[in-house]
């Protein structure tokens, strides 16, 4: 009975070891100021992902961006805001500055933000995925443009109004190699023949 003790120990320890734990980042993005409403302490919307969260809009977690009224946007306007599809309808609450998903790991492999850009000049924006864990690719496309988010720091954009896909999934490991288990003694007779 202790051998199939040793055994069943050994077994999670290895499956324990070879699972990585999920967890919680967050990645800034940095505008100049006057893409944010006058008086406003903000110059970064942020993308990221939190164990409360769902693609919805989530109340407690997510920050909705603030704007004027809906209505073209005048020579001085920039924006920059996370679209979310469940508020399509009423684009003043599809806008959103902080927008969080659920933890990205092998059971939810995949999560994806709209990143709007709207600017009558051309941006310079830049993020930090310093926070981010490494079983988690980032990728931005713009265009027919795709950049790591992880290799590459800041982007420039022509204005206009741009669509910002990005992606974080999660890459399974390709190392097959067996943990090394060290220290391993037998204690008593546990080997001992029954």
């Amino acid at each position: 009975m202790k051998n199939v003790n040793i055994v069943i120990a050994l077994l999670l320890v290895i499956a324990l070891s070879a699972t990585a734990v999920a967890q919680e980042w967050k990645v800034p993005i940095t505008f100049p100021k006057d893409f944010f409403p006058q008086g406003l302490d903000r110059t970064s919307v942020v993308f990221g992902t939190n164990k409360s969260a769902t693609d919805k809009y989530d109340k407690n977690i997510d920050i909705i961006a603030f704007y004027p009224p809906s209505g073209p946007v005048s020579s001085s306007q920039q924006q920059v805001y996370f679209n979310i599809s469940e508020f399509e309808q009423n684009q003043d609450f599809s806008k959103l500055w902080e927008d969080y998903r659920p933890l990205v790991n092998q059971s939810n492999p995949e999560e994806r933000w709209k990143l709007c850009i709207i600017s009558n000049k051309s941006v310079t924006f830049t993020w930090n995925t310093s926070g981010v864990p490494p079983e988690i690719n980032l990728t931005m496309k713009i265009g027919d443009v795709t950049i790591d988010m992880k290799q590459q720091s800041s982007y420039t954009l022509g204005a206009g109004e741009h669509v910002v896909e990005i992606t974080a999934k999660y890459i399974v490991s390709q190392d097959t190699t067996p943990p090394k288990i060290y220290n391993l003694h037998p204690i008593g007779e546990v080997f001992a023949q029954e």
